[in-house]
């Protein structure tokens, strides 16, 4: 009998580097990510946490490596060939950026709306009432402008855009970043019952090392571009954890 071949990663990020103007922001950065798994990733401010993220997204090329979605390759370094933001949308990997960019006059409603442009042949009213389900108070607020709302439910508004679209992968930068630790919990926890209830394949960055080991199965520390190391969840509530993020 033939051995059975382990399924082949969602995500493969292989050797990718990023850089501005010379300056490296990510360094060989060297990792996969299985379907249904949540990583996460810590880091100080300019560890290429961001930079990262755009890559997989294809809204920044890399100057090195490649970026493989299933068969696909998103970025291709060596072949100067990149798919782009559109593609990797289209395609089921979706960014919630640092500092979640609504439209401010638009109401949340519009707002989820413009999540849903690449899925546009579909019926959306069930995409919004999964939405509203999720995030309840943005219900009650869906005529409401976006600019009026609280952070949190700013940031909800975001993850439920990026949701709108169907994503196969979900990258969330700095979630919870500004949100007051109340707030902070019960959008991690929206993401849990979403994790728990689909299996969506999640990258997280996040400061809190305490919210990364609820939601991760694993999280990598980057510093200078670099993969430091990799520690699981359960983990991450020791010395060596702590230890690590006062290191940088």
């Amino acid at each position: 009998m033939s051995a059975t071949s382990s399924p082949q990663p969602l995500l493969q990020v292989q050797q990718v580097s990023v850089s501005y103007g010379g300056l490296v922001a990510v360094d060989k950065v060297d990792f996969a990510v299985g379907e249904g798994e949540v990583l996460g990733i810590a880091g100080p401010n300019g560890a290429g946490k961001s930079s990262l993220l755009s890559a997989i997204a294809g809204t920044v090329k890399p100057v090195g490596g490649r970026v493989l979605f299933g068969a696909e390759a998103v970025a291709d370094a060596p072949a100067r060939a990149m798919k782009g933001p559109r593609w990797a949308v289209r395609n089921g990997i979706v960014l919630v950026p640092e500092g979640r960019h609504l439209f401010g006059e638009l109401t949340v409603e519009e707002n989820l709306l413009f999540g849903a442009y690449v899925v546009s042949s579909r019926s959306i009213e069930p995409d919004l009432v999964r939405v509203f389900s999720l995030f309840p108070k943005l219900r009650e607020r869906r005529a409401q402008k976006a600019a009026t709302l609280s952070g949190g439910e700013q940031q909800m508004v975001a993850i439920g855009r990026a949701l709108m679209a169907h994503p196969k992968l979900l990258l969330l930068d700095e979630m919870t970043l500004g949100l007051a630790p109340t707030v902070a919990a019960e959008v991690c926890a929206s993401l849990m019952r979403l994790r728990d209830d689909t299996g969506l394949t999640m990258i997280v960055v996040d400061e809190s090392l305490k919210r990364l080991a609820r939601m991760t199965s694993r999280v990598l520390f980057l510093s200078r571009g670099r993969v430091q190391q990799e520690l699981a969840a359960d983990g991450l509530r020791g010395t060596e954890a702590n230890s690590l993020l006062s290191s940088f």
